[in-house]
């Protein structure tokens, strides 16, 4: 197994999931649903290009896919993103976003565009396992809307969110680390460390830095050279030092 793969494994590429092993797997396990992130991805940060939701969209036909696209990260974009929900035509495309990356964590709302008969039965389903979203919360966000003021609050969040990811970019590069694809939007990094991160998220956390390691983001916990990286706190020049005299002085790599 490549070491030097993202999760362990080379499951996606810098425009989109790894679509020849995408259609191997339809073929081989025959899922049902397929469970895609379009816009500023967790965790390489990447968005999907349209070719690749074309292709994605192809494959879901000939195998009989449903399609959930989850764009929880999509107002953190300005520029336009490919969405598979606006290319399908809500056929076979379940869409849902959230406000929870943009405005609070624990506000809980957000919404789901799909074929009607869809929205039924995820309404149903909604009701009968969590009841109903707090409705001070859903008139919170209402309010935000219609008043404009999430527009300005989207815009400033993406101008600071651009200056931490240049200066984490231009710092963790530096360093000697490799950046996965070149995030230009979102909150997160995908970064190759050349080590085992599971050993340097632990050393890290000895000196009080907090991190993702890749086996995180692997069905089966895969050991993995690459990190995430949040840039919504700033990380400079300071602070890929210290990672890389951690991962030097700690885990042996240079």
């Amino acid at each position: 197994m490549a070491r030097r793969r993202p999760a362990g494994r080379r499951i996606a590429l810098p425009r989109g999931p790894d679509l020849t092993a995408l259609e191997r797997l339809a073929r081989e396990e025959r899922p049902r649903l397929l469970i895609v992130s379009s816009a500023a991805q967790n965790p390489t940060g990447l968005s999907l290009s349209r070719e690749a939701a074309a292709r994605i969209l192809d494959v879901a036909a000939r195998f009989d896919l449903h399609v959930f696209e989850d764009d929880v990260y999509a107002d953190l974009c300005a520029a336009p993103v490919g969405r598979l929900a606006a290319a399908d035509q809500l056929d076979r495309v379940i869409h849902a976003a959230s406000f929870s990356k943009t405005l609070a964590a624990n506000i809980r709302v957000g919404f789901i565009v799909c074929r009607s008969d869809l929205a039924l039965s995820l309404a149903d389903a909604k009701i009968f396992s969590g009841f109903t979203t707090p409705e001070l919360n859903e008139r919170l966000v209402h309010k935000l809307l219609v008043e404009g003021r999430y527009v300005s609050h989207v815009e400033a969040l993406r101008a600071r969110l651009d200056q931490h990811r240049v200066a984490a970019k231009t710092a963790l590069e530096r360093a000697g680390f490799e950046i996965f694809g070149d995030p230009a939007e979102g909150m997160f990094l995908w970064v190759n460390t050349r080590t085992d991160t599971n050993r340097l998220a632990v050393a890290c956390r000895d000196e009080g830095l907090l991190l993702a390691p890749g086996s995180l983001f692997s069905p089966q916990q895969t050991p993995s050279t690459w990190m995430r990286f949040n840039v919504t706190a700033p990380l400079d020049e300071t602070m890929a030092a210290l990672l890389r005299s951690v991962r030097r002085s700690r885990i042996g790599v240079r």
